[in-house]
């Protein structure tokens, strides 16, 4: 940040408008930025509207970012008149500023800028080809449509973070947004990195962990409790494998190598935001979040920082961190005999279910015609699934169904009614002959643990959306896909033809062998 200077830092600090304990206990996310409270004081917290002390207001210190950018007024969102050399020079000259070699390092170690997409694609509007990066940022305000590749998307992060309209986005991202969890890929920017994704050869989870390394499961206990799952079903698995493991929650300073499971939790919330960068670098991460999501962009500046490599839990995720320059391997979550997420014994589901919700005696049939439930479907509910659902309608009345979809905007806690442990889940899913999965939102990805785990290992054949492609589980082997729009005429043709009914009994009968070959000992590891 040398655009900076300590200089300016030092007399802002000493000419007591600034309150640095009071600004940290004021804004606590700049605890996470992981700079100089003055400096982010500075370079954001004025353009954010943030007071420098509690008796203070605002102090405009420095001009926007896009005025360094562009002096010429093109950054503030007038069209440059035509060949106007002047303003490009400008332009040039303030992106030179902000290029500073740490920049450019942080840049490159993002993976974000593709300079061969960025040539492909503004091939004939470049001013400086020489200096692709600085041609970009240059770029910013005369065409807001240009983005640095093929995931981070310039308007898309504008119109979702309205506070940074005075600073080029992605400059904001790279030095400050990552750090806080912005999102910053949009859902059709994901989707077509993810669907392209399908070549992309992984690495083996042994290439990743050493065998001859004792290892540290480490989870933040105050975290979300699938986290604990996952940590402990690490455990079980790699136990199994032959590995000398600890579950921990605390920060180990012994030999062990460091597997951290979900790192948005454990290093931004919990024990490990204390640790140095050979910390990070010498840790393995355990990748859990969805690539649009804050809680993916606060994970990845420390999947970035691994110089031994992530385990996903998704295997399109695990495949678009290789194409981004990471080292990856899948980690499917499977139903080991005896782990936490083996479901395969009838259980009584929790009482808060049955005292507040209508269920069918649970018979457990081996026949899957002879399952009480025809239609399962549980998730949270938002416009998307409503209007799906809706559409289905005319189908699932004429049906037996069990239709859980609770709209949530308070804390969840284990016994709140809307609540549906994945055990209870899985206990009716094995009563079920469909369970249908309607995606959240516009990402294609295979939710893992409730098509996987929850619908196929319980036998039940899944109806989903199309999913990003993989070699695990495959549509029309181990599932159904269908659109959205035509899930109402799929389920009809299941459920009332004899072809489908025979397609049902196929699929069924390919995810009763995968369960068997599980637990026969096939660990689905590259």
């Amino acid at each position: 940040m040398d655009y900076l200077s300590e200089d300016e830092v030092a007399a802002f600090r000493d000419s007591g408008q600034f309150d640095e304990q009071w600004y940290v206990e004021e804004y606590p996310d700049v605890k996470l930025v992981g700079i100089d409270p003055a400096k982010h004081y500075l370079w954001l917290g004025a353009r954010l509207g943030r007071k420098p002390s509690r008796d203070s207001a605002a102090i405009p210190f420095r001009p926007t970012l896009e005025d360094r950018i562009d002096p010429a007024g093109e950054a503030a969102g007038r069209e440059p008149e035509g060949g106007n050399k002047r303003a490009t020079r400008n332009g040039s000259r303030g992106a030179a500023k902000i290029l500073t070699p740490e920049f450019r390092s942080k840049v490159e170690e993002s993976g974000l800028f593709d300079s061969e997409y960025y040539l492909s694609n503004y091939r004939g509007r470049i001013s400086t080809p020489d200096d692709l990066l600085a041609d970009y940022i240059s770029a910013f305000g005369r065409d807001l449509d240009r983005d640095p590749g093929r995931l981070f998307s310039t308007r898309y992060y504008v119109d979702t973070h309205r506070d940074v309209k005075n600073m080029h986005p992605f400059v904001h991202y790279i030095e400050y947004g990552m750090n806080e969890g912005r999102a910053a890929f949009s859902p059709e920017k994901v989707n077509a990195f993810l669907s392209e994704a399908g070549h992309v050869d992984l690495d083996s989870l042994f290439d990743i962990l050493p065998r001859d390394r004792a290892i540290n499961i480490l989870y933040w206990e105050e975290g979300n409790f699938f986290f604990t799952d996952v940590a402990r079903y690490l455990e079980r698995l790699l136990t199994e494998l032959g590995y000398d493991v600890s579950l921990r929650t605390d920060s180990p300073t012994d030999e062990r190598l460091n597997l951290v499971v979900a790192p948005h939790e454990y290093c931004a919330c919990g024990p490990g935001k204390h640790w140095t960068a050979e910390q990070y670098a010498a840790a393995v991460y355990v990748s859990t979040e969805q690539w649009q999501t804050s809680w993916f962009a606060l994970s990845l500046k420390y999947l970035q920082a691994s110089e031994l490599g992530v385990l996903d839990l998704n295997p399109s995720s695990a495949q678009g961190l290789v194409r981004i320059g990471l080292r990856a391997a899948f980690l499917p979550l499977l139903p080991l005999p005896g782990s936490c997420f083996d479901f395969s014994e009838p259980r009584p589901l929790s009482p808060h279910v049955t005292r507040f919700k209508f269920v069918e005696k649970l018979s457990y049939p081996e026949r899957l015609e002879d399952r009480p439930y025809d239609v399962l479907c549980c998730g949270v509910l938002n416009e998307r699934r409503s209007k799906g659902l809706a559409s289905m309608a005319p189908v699932l009345a004429s049906h037996r169904c069990f239709i859980h979809t609770p709209r949530f905007n308070r804390p969840i806690k284990p016994g709140d009614p809307d609540v549906l442990s994945a055990e209870d889940f899985a206990q009716i899913a094995r009563n079920s002959k469909i369970m249908l999965n309607i995606h959240q939102g516009d990402s294609h990805y295979i939710e893992w643990q409730r098509m996987f785990l929850i619908g196929m290992m319980q036998g039940a054949v899944v109806v989903s959306e199309p999913c990003y492609p993989n070699d695990f589980v495959m549509p029309d082997v181990h599932y159904v896909e269908a659109s959205l729009e035509s899930m109402p005429a799929v389920l009809m043709e299941l459920l009332t033809t004899e072809a489908g009914r025979e397609k049902m009994a196929r699929i069924h009968a390919n995810v009763v062998e995968m369960r068997q070959r599980i637990a026969d000992g096939e660990r689905l590891l590259k």
